[in-house]
């Protein structure tokens, strides 16, 4: 009992020396965004390569698995399987298209 009376007046005493007192709320300033116009980089084109070149252009598939999801409660691998028929009708089209299988 004579700790919280003594805390009290210590309490009420530094309030009358205004060391205790409520901080005060400073305002933050408002600060208003202009937009500004900035300049569209112009594209340049994109240099056809030369006849000499050597260098060539090869397209990469990838398969993760050519087959039946054999667990069909396996929603990630329903996304990674192709069926072997969907597979075989797939490379149809890119032979078709023009291009040449090569594996290594």
């Amino acid at each position: 009992m004579i700790l919280v009376m003594l805390k009290s007046l210590f309490l009420i005493f530094l309030s009358v020396l205004g060391l205790l007192s409520s901080p005060k709320v400073v305002p933050k300033p408002i600060v208003h965004i202009t937009p500004t116009m900035t300049a569209t980089p112009t594209p340049t084109e994109t240099p056809e390569p030369s006849p000499t070149d050597r260098g060539i252009h090869v397209p990469i598939l990838l398969w993760h698995y050519i087959s039946e999801n054999p667990n069909k409660t396996d929603i990630a691998r329903n996304g990674l399987s192709t069926s072997p028929a969907i597979f075989e009708q797939q490379l149809q089209v890119l032979k078709s298209n023009g291009f040449t299988p090569i594996s290594f």
